[in-house]
């Protein structure tokens, strides 16, 4: 088994990003991509995924999606998409993720995309696991795996929206809890409306607003976030809602 080490998920959100830039040195940027694809096929286990305990999930949803955005397909990455086709799901994380990286894969996604159907709440939300408190992030993650998996029922979605949009703070943004507005929710809830926009104009005055959030945000270095966070929080960001 090849470690993964901690800071893999700046890493392929780097990858990511550098494939959307178009920066004046294009032979170093595209080095760089096939540099960082290079590693993560190499610390791939023998299953088919990536990392170990804990993380061993999360790691390798995010090494798999990165990849398949980057369209690469090969022998390694279907072995990973063989040992998430037989997983189990405990969590709307989990069910969301699989079924966004077997919908990009062009796997058979309808009985995990009426296990997330059967999961959701009354108010129309996902919490962390069936029954539990819906969550923004376990929503927002809900919707945009049914919109990979190109499910759509006004019943499901338009209420989804409004209980989602109905939760933006004054100022534009998303918060975890009765935290303070996320930069990284924030850029969630704005790609979801995107997705989105085409079938519900009314989300653009949303949208408009968490952007003006975001800018409110920028530290006078062009990132944005606190010190401790400021990589991931502007990666994450420049990724989700093109700023």
């Amino acid at each position: 088994m090849n470690a993964i080490k901690p800071n893999l998920f700046i890493l392929i959100s780097l990858l990511c990003a550098l494939s959307l830039i178009k920066p004046s040195f294009v032979k170093s940027q595209e080095n760089s991509i096939d540099n960082g694809i290079s590693w993560l096929l190499y610390s791939q286990n023998e299953d088919g995924s990536w990392s170990s305990g804990s993380k061993i999930y999360l790691d390798s949803y995010a090494v798999l999606e990165t990849l398949l955005f980057l369209n690469v397909y090969d022998s390694q990455v279907s072995s990973g998409i063989d040992w998430v086709k037989q997983l189990e799901a405990h969590t709307t994380d989990d069910l969301a993720h699989q079924i966004l990286i077997l919908s990009s894969a062009g796997e058979d996604v309808e009985s995990k995309v009426n296990l997330l159907l059967d999961s959701k709440n009354v108010d129309g939300g996902w919490g962390c696991c069936e029954e539990g408190e819906s969550s923004l992030l376990d929503t927002i993650l809900a919707l945009l795996a049914l919109k990979a998996a190109n499910y759509y029922d006004e019943d499901v979605i338009g209420r989804t929206l409004c209980l989602i949009s109905s939760k933006q703070n004054p100022e534009g943004g998303l918060s975890f809890g009765d935290n303070e507005s996320s930069i990284y929710l924030t850029s969630l809830f704005i790609l979801l409306l995107k997705e989105y926009l085409s079938e519900y104009q009314f989300l653009h005055s949303y949208i408009d607003l968490a952007s003006s959030y975001i800018l409110t945000q920028k530290n006078p270095d062009g990132s944005y976030g606190t010190e401790e966070n400021k990589i991931f929080e502007t990666i994450q960001l420049h990724l989700h809602s093109g700023h």
